[in-house]
């Protein structure tokens, strides 16, 4: 049993009374203000008095709906996922939410009430009916006409969502942008993979082999891999004495480099040999068969006007 009256002072005062209790027990008194006289807060907010003014502001875990018009109301910053399992967050010290849309059971216990509104996704909140903790107050819609009291005021136990505030949208976006990153480093390591790609092939291109006239030994064509004299030169720093590894009977060997760092052995034919393109392109073939482990690897070669060369990898001997 509750009853509200207005003092001889203008303070409205809500009293309250148990079965079994001996009197009436002060609940709250208050100045006659703005929140008392009327309810122009919107859904999900209370009203506060601050320096004598109303004030309203959004529960805690709810959000403004609008900055502009407060009639609009708070929504929750999460929203509730009932699937998925929601929560219920005790508020305390507010004047309970508007009734006119609510159902009551007079017989219920609070944890009988918590197990309804569970069991209800459509139920917001719910909280005791009377003071003396019994009773069951159930809601189904947006709560409205709240107000915090510094004292006294009723307990209610409302709907939220089990995650952590912006939880549904972070993860999310921390996968999204993890992804880019990823995806990101891929796509610059094989562009970086082409450009050195692209590097080492410079100057390198696959035309050699013997036409049917020149093979006249019955040998199937091969088409080997051939590099410009440009390319060749620039290796060997212009076929530099500093590079030169030794001379043979059919002309000198240099050492150089490709752009991909890849080592090279030059054997450049000296225009005395008297060999000419046809035995040559036939050396090539017969050395490019050749397969042993005391022989280095044959790349390619290099015929262009009076030049002939063969480019291996350079092999070095280990101690």
């Amino acid at each position: 049993m509750s009853r509200l009256l207005v003092n001889r002072s203008g303070f409205v005062e809500r009293f309250g009374r148990t079965d079994g209790s001996n009197g009436w027990r002060n609940l709250y008194s208050a100045p006659l203000d703005q929140c008392d006289k009327y309810s122009f807060c919107g859904a999900n907010m209370k009203c506060n008095i601050i320096d004598n003014s109303p004030n309203c502001v959004c529960l805690e875990g709810f959000v403004s709906r609008s900055s502009k018009n407060w009639s609009d109301g708070c929504v929750r910053r999460t929203p509730l996922d009932c699937k998925t399992g929601d929560i219920f967050r005790s508020y305390t010290g507010l004047k309970l939410p508007d009734t006119s849309g609510s159902r009551y059971n007079m017989t219920m216990s609070l944890a009988e009430c918590k197990e309804m509104c569970s069991g209800n996704c459509s139920c917001t909140a719910y909280a005791n009916s009377n003071i003396n903790g019994s009773g069951c107050l159930l809601w189904f819609g947006e709560l409205a006409d709240m107000r915090k009291y510094n004292g006294g005021g009723q307990d209610i136990y409302i709907r939220m969502s089990s995650s952590k505030p912006d939880q549904a949208k972070k993860k999310p976006l921390g996968i999204i942008v993890a992804s880019a990153i990823l995806v990101g480093m891929l796509v610059v390591r094989i562009i970086v993979c082409i450009q050195r790609r692209k590097k080492s092939m410079q100057g390198m291109t696959k035309g050699i082999h013997m036409n049917d006239s020149e093979n006249t030994e019955g040998k199937e064509d091969m088409e080997l891999l051939t590099f410009d004299m440009t390319t060749i030169a620039k290796a060997t720093d212009n076929f530099s004495s500093d590079n030169k590894l030794g001379q043979g009977s059919f002309g000198p060997v240099y050492k150089g480099t490709l752009l991909a760092r890849q080592e090279i052995a030059v054997k450049r034919l000296s225009k005395s040999s008297g060999q000419g393109q046809t035995e040559f392109k036939t050396e090539v073939i017969l050395i490019s068969k050749l397969q042993h482990r005391n022989l280095v690897k044959l790349l390619g070669c290099c015929i262009q006007k009076d030049e002939k060369m063969l480019i291996s990898s350079l092999c070095r001997t280990r101690a």
